[in-house]
């Protein structure tokens, strides 16, 4: 029965010792190479872990803007748009009118004003004429009785002629010259009227100027923020530009604790929002400057001038600002390296939102590795 447990064959090999000094097959050749590769591995991986490098980076979020700032133009008076001259795009020079305002108040009390000047003018010169003639009756009249009281006065000593005459003459003269002195004054008042409505309409005028909003600086039109008959107050920004001739930079805006690890020449990475970074890379790049201190929300939008995309790219933080200096490449389609060949077809304008980081340090993959052994074996 015991037989009958095994097979022939197999009881046949074991009673036979013909194949007992051939060598048993425990693992197979692929086992072998796999074990061989699983070698190579831990030994690339040893040697990357001591020679290898780690960037650490702090990344922010930001925008690319030419000469790292924009320039706006406001308006200094209230008014409503009567004409808007220019459109995005569009270069101005300096003195250019980029748009026309109406304040229909402000013209009337123009033609007010100078109406006033006109009638007071005109019935001033009259009026002068008649106080010249008059004055020189009143100087002509008291120059007689000067001579006049010289000559009771040697009649009084000589006694031919009374003391109360001689008063009489005295107080004549003296009335004659209040009255001099008040066709003066009466004249002088006058051309100082005159003098404070010249001046209200000159400042009338320089005030109607302003509603002929001009440009102060040369440069391209990012955005025009108004249209015909919206009504402005003053310091409303009418008019955004930039500098054409200035280099496209990238301006990122960074937490302020990881802010601080940045200094000026470390490498940086730009990712603009029209670009997918797996498939073309980064724009290589290298900051230039940083803020000192974390920017306060009025600071984030002077810079970017938009209120709305200032919350966007720093919420409610205090940032650092952080100006990346892009690397050109004039044979590359965007003009700039990229970390990736030559980087996308087409060009980055500014305006364009981006993604950035900036190398701060560099790691040996072993300096993450030995405190983690350490905490696992309670050392150090």
């Amino acid at each position: 029965m015991a037989s009958n447990l095994f097979r022939k064959k197999a009881l046949e090999r074991l009673s036979s010792p013909e194949r007992l000094d051939e060598l048993m097959q425990v693992t197979s050749p692929a086992g072998w190479l796999a074990l061989g590769g699983l070698g190579f591995a831990i030994v690339a991986a040893i040697v990357w872990g001591i020679i290898g490098s780690i960037a650490v980076k702090v990344n922010g979020k930001g925008i690319l803007m030419r000469g790292g700032s924009v320039f706006e133009i406001t308006s200094t008076l209230a008014g409503h748009v009567l004409a808007v001259e220019v459109e995005p795009g569009q270069m101005v020079a300096s003195g250019d009118v980029v748009l026309r305002l109406d304040q229909p108040e402000l013209r009337v009390r123009y033609e007010n004003t100078k109406e006033e000047l006109a009638a007071i003018s005109g019935h001033g010169a009259e009026q002068a004429v008649a106080q010249s003639q008059l004055l020189a009756r009143y100087q002509t009249r008291a120059a007689e009785l000067r001579k006049k009281i010289e000559s009771q006065r040697k009649l009084v000593e000589r006694g031919l002629l009374t003391g109360s005459q001689l008063l009489q003459t005295q107080a004549e003269l003296t009335a004659t010259e209040e009255s001099i002195a008040n066709l003066r004054a009466s004249s002088a008042g006058r051309s100082v009227q005159i003098e404070q409505v010249r001046a209200r309409l000159k400042e009338l005028e320089a005030q109607l100027a302003q509603l002929v909003v001009k440009s102060p600086y040369n440069g391209r039109v990012l955005e025009v923020t108004t249209n015909v008959g919206d009504l402005v107050q003053p310091g409303t920004r009418l008019v955004t530009l930039e500098d054409p001739s200035q280099p496209l930079k990238a301006v990122l805006f960074v937490p302020a604790a990881e802010g601080k690890k940045i200094a000026p020449g470390m490498p940086a990475n730009v990712s603009p929002s029209t670009v997918r970074p797996e498939e073309y890379g980064y724009i290589v790049g290298k900051v230039e400057e940083l803020s000192e201190f974390p920017l306060t929300p009025e600071a984030l939008k002077r810079i970017l001038r938009n209120e709305q995309l200032a919350q966007e790219l720093a919420g409610r933080a205090t940032p650092i600002r952080v100006t990346v200096e892009l690397v050109p490449q004039p044979d590359a389609p965007s003009g700039f390296r990229w970390t990736s060949g030559k980087g996308p077809p087409l060009k980055v304008f500014p305006g364009t939102l981006c993604q950035g980081s900036v190398v701060v340090e560099t790691k040996r993959p072993i300096a993450y590795i030995i405190p983690l052994v350490k905490r696992a074996t309670g050392a150090g």
